[in-house]
């Protein structure tokens, strides 16, 4: 297996922000979802063939792509090997923590990719499904709000 690691000087300080494995699952589906909405506009066309191919939540979850993509990208690595480790659902103060931690001033926060603040709702079921197939996320996830709530990463 080929490393994802970049060799960086140890002098240099990694970040990283995690997100609960749940809610990324779903918001990356809705949100390819509505960007392939876009791209292909069906309904400009007058074609109806994105709801024929489409899959949904459950088969997008249980593909081994979709799969544990936070523990896949920091694999080889320990959160403790990061200066910073943030929380989006703790976006504003964990920003504010890793400027402090960092020696940074913030700027105006910036988004890409928001699909907006709404929280699609799933069933209990789609939600132990996605949970079963993210196992190393959740614990990854769990470790980082222990962390994260033991003030590790604060300055």
């Amino acid at each position: 297996m080929v490393s994802n690691i970049l060799e960086l000087s140890p002098d240099i300080p990694k970040i990283t922000w995690l997100r609960d494995p749940v809610d990324r699952v779903v918001s990356n589906y809705f949100y390819l979802s509505e960007r392939l909405r876009d791209i292909i506009d069906e309904e400009g066309r007058g074609v109806d063939i994105l709801a024929k191919m489409e899959r949904s939540l459950r088969e997008y979850a249980q593909t081994e792509i979709n799969q544990n993509r936070m523990s896949k990208f920091l694999e080889g690595l320990h959160l403790k090997d990061f200066r910073f480790v943030g929380i989006l659902e703790h976006m504003d103060e964990d920003l504010q923590h890793m400027a402090d931690a960092m020696g940074w001033t913030i700027q105006e926060a910036y988004q890409h990719n928001a699909t907006g603040k709404r929280k699609r709702e799933i069933t209990p079921e789609e939600r132990a499904i996605i949970e079963a197939c993210n196992a190393k996320d959740l614990e990854l996830y769990r470790e980082a709000l222990e962390f994260r709530k033991q003030g590790y990463w604060k300055s």
